[in-house]
């Protein structure tokens, strides 16, 4: 084989980055194409580390396809409004301490917080925080009615957890964490 085919074949091999915008990137990230767009926005990031708004595309399209440490990665610098993105990088990511520092209040990250703070022991601030959850998101959500099944369970009032935990799977019968939360109160 020539040099020349050999520098075609590779050539053609190679995935053709350079020069690659991040409208394109995009398309194909909307195409299935997730792993090659982001290696040309993160080249794109590369040469425009100030661009907040690439930035934070980055870290949630890494996040959504859970490359938890790129995300964390590329999350140094982001603006204060997308702080929370760094704290969802550090709770998948086990860092609980840390992401309690950086969850937002955005609906997701307050859930998120509560699993902090329950991972970690910190039982008295989980009640207070699915004591505001109940009054903002209300009585009825199942996120929230999970949470006070489970701080029931955890004082050991199962009787109390039971009915709560049923209605949660009610309308989710395959919530793992429901299920086994239901086996253990009636037992």
């Amino acid at each position: 084989m020539s040099i020349r085919s050999l520098l075609l074949v590779v050539l053609s091999a190679w995935p053709a980055l350079a020069g690659q915008t991040t409208e394109e990137a995009w398309k194909l990230w909307s195409a299935g194409e997730r792993a090659k767009a982001l290696d040309i926005l993160v080249e794109r990031l590369a040469e425009s580390p100030s661009d907040a708004r690439l930035r934070t595309g980055i870290v949630e399209a890494e996040l959504s396809v859970q490359r938890f440490e790129a995300a964390l990665a590329h999350s140094e610098g982001l603006p204060p409004e997308s702080a929370g993105l760094r704290g969802r990088a550090l709770y998948f990511l086990t860092r609980y301490p840390e992401a309690l520092e950086h969850l937002g209040d955005a609906r997701e990250e307050r859930l998120m917080r509560a699993e902090c703070l329950r991972a970690l022991a910190r039982f008295d601030e989980l009640d207070a925080l699915v004591a505001q959850l109940v009054k903002d998101l209300g009585e009825d959500d199942l996120d929230v009615l999970l949470l006070v099944a489970r701080a029931h369970l955890r004082r050991g009032e199962d009787a109390e957890a039971i009915p709560l935990l049923r209605r949660v799977l009610a309308a989710r019968p395959l919530e793992p964490e429901a299920l086994f939360a239901l086996g253990r109160a009636l037992v």
